[in-house]
């Protein structure tokens, strides 16, 4: 089996694993919020004095630069999104609970969470290293439960400066990987677009769906 084909395998396999999750947790009816799994990490990244000696192609450098731009990119889109959706809730609103036992105060809780969480395996990742162990991260419900209860006592004014203040370390920590960490496949492209652009995306529209009812 080839490189490419195998690379693929694992590609198709994570998706497919994703997919039957979600399907999983809406047939429990359980809402898929306890999203995101961070990507898994499957090809640790070539040692410095390796990517000396084996510089992508021109081509491809563009490539890997274009797919980090806009990643970048669309997170700020998605999270002005998100804060566009919070905008003008009072106190009362944001702690009203009413996705399973939670509001839009534990939205944000948790995804201040996994940025504080995922800002660590970003700078291992420009180290060379693993960003997390293989597994670590799968039981995802505990580690939002966590998330949560850590700003239970915090205002919702305060959980939500300290979101802002994630975001951009969050990004700050991405932006200072190298281009080729965002190829197709490779860890980094995954792990900012689960707790960053899609992870927004995702609960923006849950928060409008509600502000609608």
């Amino acid at each position: 089996m080839t490189e490419i084909a195998a690379r693929r395998r694992i590609v198709v396999a994570a998706i497919s694993r994703v997919y039957r999750w979600r399907r999983c947790r809406a047939i429990a009816g359980r809402p898929p919020w306890s999203w995101p799994r961070p990507a898994p990490f499957h090809e640790p990244p070539a040692p410095v004095s390796q990517r000396a000696m084996d510089r992508p192609h021109p081509r491809r450098q563009e490539a890997d630069m274009g797919a980090k731009q806009e990643l970048l990119q669309q997170a700020e889109q998605e999270y002005d999104g998100l804060k566009a959706a919070i905008k003008g809730l009072d106190d009362v609103q944001m702690s009203q609970v009413w996705l399973g036992s939670w509001g839009v105060r534990e939205i944000v809780a948790h995804i201040t969470g996994w940025h504080r969480e995922m800002i660590p395996a970003l700078v291992r990742l420009g180290q060379g290293e693993a960003p997390y162990p293989d597994g670590f991260y799968d039981n995802s419900d505990s580690w939002n439960a966590r998330f949560v209860e850590a700003r239970r006592e915090r205002t919702p004014a305060d959980i939500l400066r300290e979101l802002d203040a994630s975001h951009r370390d969050l990004l700050s920590a991405a932006s200072r990987l190298a281009d080729e960490q965002f190829a197709q496949g490779r860890a980094a492209s995954g792990l900012v677009d689960g707790v960053a652009a899609g992870h927004y995306r995702e609960h923006a529209e849950q928060i409008r769906q509600w502000r609608q009812r």
